[in-house]
């Protein structure tokens, strides 16, 4: 009775842990992807300036901005000729900003940034069945800075600083899309070149839909 006893506990403990190899083997695990490698997943970029530089400190940002939107191009970085709907990490936000002015003694103090954000969100809860709730958050994946001081302006600083910064961050993209796991994923999952949509066509879908609600 006993070793029938022990060879059916054997048995059992056998198929148990055959069940949980089996159950183990069908469970896929995420590929955890290198540092930064959210860099490598932009396609478009909406470019943007922020110029909040009083008294002549700034006069060239739209040149500045012109020559930031051909090194993009020149490095497939598509820029968006509008205001896209939602800014995600396939079509981040690229901010060219200044902040200053010029001060009692005649110089110009100039504070630049060039800043790389997306929108994102965080949803918890949701376990037995129950409410979930969505924070949203701006996830930042570039940004530097820089502080000018100058007698006349700070053009020829802010466009090395700025076209600089810009530089750096598409040398990153670039080599964020290196790694195997990064090649991997596009072998998986292919770029697409559907343009995002825009806030204005977003926005008018909205609104057929409220007017088929009122119809």
């Amino acid at each position: 009775m006993l070793v029938n006893h022990a060879i059916s506990v054997s048995c059992l403990l056998g198929s148990a842990l055959w069940a949980l190899s089996a159950d183990a083997e069908e469970i896929r695990y995420p590929t955890y992807m290198p540092a930064n490698s959210v860099l490598g997943l932009a396609q478009n970029i909406e470019l943007v300036v922020d110029d909040q530089v009083s008294d002549n400190c700034w006069t060239n940002s739209s040149s500045i901005r012109s020559s930031i939107f051909l090194l993009m191009e020149q490095n497939d970085m598509r820029v968006l000729d509008y205001e896209p709907a939602f800014n995600n990490w396939l079509t981040p936000r690229v901010v060219l900003a200044a902040l200053g002015g010029r001060s009692n003694n005649g110089q110009c103090y100039v504070s630049g940034r060039f800043l790389v954000y997306f929108h994102s969100s965080t949803t918890l809860g949701g376990a037995n069945g129950g409410q979930e709730f969505s924070f949203p958050t701006i996830a930042t994946v570039f940004e530097t800075d820089a502080v000018f001081l100058n007698s006349g302006n700070a053009n020829d600083q802010l466009g090395d600083f700025l076209n600089g910064a810009a530089s750096e961050y598409l040398a990153r993209v670039i080599s964020s899309r290196r790694s195997e796991q990064f090649e991997a994923y596009l072998e998986a999952y292919p770029p697409h070149n559907d343009l995002p949509i825009s806030t204005a066509d977003w926005q008018e879908y909205l609104d057929s839909l409220t007017g088929s609600d009122n119809n």
